[in-house]
């Protein structure tokens, strides 16, 4: 009976999911907010049940409200970059965002504190949260998030670091439809000096996020620590997996066959960051 009841609450929820995200075509902000919380909650709950991490009803619920709490702040981080302050909304997103990453990976909520810089995340462990740590920081790598920052170099006139993560910049609108504002994974980019365009660009970056954070160590190689190193050793630094970014891959195929003005990546990022609905 437990084992049915825990393999209906996991289906219902990844169902739930999209069905909820689907229609944010309708959001307002109140909306919004809703579909963070409860699109977060559906994906760390998957995530964490690839890994192997819900044993029973109590691990459900923890992951749920864990996740939640942690869409809860990534809804206030793209509020916060949507009002101007990008730098304060993305370290925010990515602090928040580390409660539903470390509970899909079996770990404490406050385990490890990250943050994003490019196709790696850092790792701060917390010793009183993350006692057995073999190190004090750990790394993760991205192949999705590097094959995007080459298309990313591709399509623009420089790099540069600004608002606290690495963004780009164009001479000339996008080929195509001729945009002033392109997003690659976790690299903006921008071919005007509107500081709304970059607005609107970083809160795509977040989203990108947020998928990144609960993606299943599953999904890549893990480095294993060094032989020679005691068990009892911490490490200062360590590199722990090369993941390949399966579910941005997904999540952006299916974005893909939807027209643009009814995905929700565009609706949310006009609503937060431009005050309007998608113009295209």
């Amino acid at each position: 009976m437990r084992r049915s009841l825990l393999r209906f609450l996991v289906t219902f929820t990844l169902l739930a999911t999209p069905v909820a995200v689907g229609h944010a075509h309708a959001a307002d902000k109140p909306t919004i907010a809703t579909l963070n919380v409860s699109a977060q909650a559906g994906i760390t709950l998957a995530s964490a049940a690839m890994q192997g991490r819900i044993h029973g009803v109590r691990d459900v619920v923890r992951t749920l409200t864990a996740g939640a709490a942690a869409g809860a702040g990534i809804y206030e981080a793209k509020a916060l970059i949507g009002d101007g302050r990008v730098a304060a909304g993305w370290i925010l997103a990515n602090v928040t965002g580390s409660v539903s990453e470390n509970v899909a990976a079996g770990r404490h909520p406050l385990a490890q504190i990250g943050y994003s810089i490019g196709p790696m995340r850092l790792r701060v462990s917390i010793p009183r949260f993350d006692p057995d740590s073999d190190a004090r920081v750990h790394a993760d790598l991205s192949g999705w998030e590097g094959f995007m920052a080459v298309q990313a170099a591709r399509e623009s006139s420089r790099m540069e670091l600004r608002s606290g993560l690495i963004g780009f910049r164009r001479s000339t609108p996008y080929p195509g439809d001729g945009a002033v504002g392109a997003t690659f994974g976790l690299f903006p980019g921008v071919a005007d000096n509107d500081p709304v365009t970059w607005q609107h660009e970083v809160i795509h970056a977040v989203q990108d996020l947020q998928i990144d954070l609960v993606e299943p160590a599953k999904f890549g190689f893990a480095f294993r620590r060094s032989e020679t190193q005691p068990a009892d050793h911490q490490a200062w630094f360590r590199i722990e997996h090369l993941k390949n970014g399966v579910f941005n891959v997904a999540n952006h195929l299916l974005l893909a066959a939807q027209p643009y003005d009814r995905r929700w990546v565009e609706i949310e990022a006009y609503r937060l960051a431009d005050k309007a609905e998608p113009t295209r």
